[in-house]
């Protein structure tokens, strides 16, 4: 993600599916996340997929490893959860 364009939010429960999933599980395997960065415009990020809609939710992973979900999409907003990204500071 791009300097400077997300915008924290705390304490907004959203659930991602877990990075691994069990192959015969009926039900998509879920946890919470209360930390986000908002990003108004896909453009702003680095190599960010966005998936097709899967029970009416498109998810953000990563476009060259396909690593994720690490997202979600909102509405025109992206959320992006904090325990799922490092955070990498320029010195």
């Amino acid at each position: 993600m791009s300097e400077n364009v997300g915008t924290f939010l705390d304490e907004y429960e959203l659930q991602l599916p877990t990075e691994t999933q069990q192959k015969l599980a009926k039900e998509t395997a879920k946890e919470p996340f209360s930390q986000w960065w908002i990003v108004g415009d896909v453009f702003h990020f680095d190599n960010v997929g966005v998936t097709r809609s899967h029970e009416g939710v498109q998810y953000l992973c990563c476009s060259e490893c396909e690593l994720g979900p690490f997202g979600i999409k909102e509405g025109d907003r992206y959320l992006v959860a904090l325990d799922r990204v490092k955070h990498l500071v320029k010195e």
